[in-house]
């Protein structure tokens, strides 16, 4: 029986450590634990690199491997990416994750440092929330998104030690070129957009505000009624 509730609790163990959701850290400030093969496309769809790429949670920019070494992509000509099997679309200069998709837009995800929470905690530097001010916090995060031009070698040995950054997580809707923020008052907001229409049309598909497949009928309200 002893040894059943031993082999049971390391069972246990597994799948707690398992499960458990990988966290950026001040010497890693990236949205996924390692970088990872995917390509780059332009607006139009063509292809312009391909190579093992990460995002960084710091500037939301998209980073590439070329010859061991971290460089940053240039922006203006990346459009959408697909890293393993998870696609991201650049919206104002961040890559933001795909989460729910139609023939009218996506529900998408941003995730940033939670610059709340930072001056809340310890943000480490030696800096605590009681010293903490905008500028310190400023000089943290331009240590944190320093990254780039650094040997990957030497950035993954870097990051086994560190400080694990707060993080947000921001849910938009887009539609066509727009986006806004998925919530209830700022799609009511939208410019032609009838709102006791709007509002009827919510109640009556039961829409929850945090569920992409419930925001994509919102998407699609939207694109068919604006």
């Amino acid at each position: 029986m002893k040894i059943l509730l031993a082999a049971a609790s390391l069972l246990m163990i597994g799948s707690v450590c398992r499960a458990q959701k990988f966290q950026p850290k001040d010497t890693w400030p990236y949205l996924i634990k390692d970088f990872t093969e995917g390509k780059v496309y332009t607006p139009d769809g063509k292809e312009i690199l391909s190579s093992e790429l990460n995002i960084s949670v710091v500037k939301g920019t998209l980073n590439y491997i070329e010859n061991g070494t971290i460089i940053a992509a240039d922006m203006r000509r990346v459009s959408n990416v697909v890293i393993g099997d998870r696609k991201f679309i650049n919206v104002m200069g961040r890559m933001m994750e795909v989460l729910a998709s139609s023939g009218s837009g996506h529900v998408l995800k941003d995730v940033q440092v939670d610059m709340d929470e930072m001056g809340k905690t310890n943000i480490g530097y030696g800096i605590s929330s009681a010293t903490a001010s905008s500028q310190s916090v400023t000089t943290l995060m331009d240590g944190m998104s320093d990254m780039v031009n650094l040997n990957l070698s030497d950035a993954v040995t870097r990051s086994k030690e560190g400080t694990v950054i707060p993080v947000k997580e921001d849910l938009y809707l887009k539609y066509g070129a727009a986006t806004v923020p998925a919530f209830k008052k700022d799609v009511l907001d939208i410019q032609g957009l009838d709102k006791a229409a709007a509002e009827g049309f919510f109640k009556s598909q039961k829409i929850k505000w945090k569920d992409p497949q419930s925001l994509i009928k919102v998407v699609d309200y939207i694109a068919e009624n604006n």
